[in-house]
């Protein structure tokens, strides 16, 4: 199995999520501060080990196969943000 890195620009269904989207406001737990019409829904983490990663929330559609049972799968579908 060959993993790849997101790619944006790759998906017709992906987008940015925008700070003022309920996902950011939960995950902030209230109004963003500073958040204006444009702006994105950004993510800070810092590691043990001090290094960090930063960047912008995106939500798309994944696709997948659920099994259904007696070792059968179907094609299912769900939206997930990640970033």
């Amino acid at each position: 199995l060959e993993l790849t890195l997101y790619d944006p620009s790759g998906s017709s269904s992906g987008s940015l999520v925008a700070c003022k989207d309920d996902f950011c406001s939960m995950l902030y737990r209230g109004r963003v501060s500073g958040c204006t019409p444009s702006a994105l829904c950004q993510f800070y983490l810092q590691y043990g080990d001090g290094s960090t990663s930063r960047g912008y929330f995106v939500r798309d559609i994944m696709q997948y196969n659920q099994l259904t049972g007696n070792f059968k799968t179907s094609p299912a579908n769900a939206s997930v943000v990640f970033g």
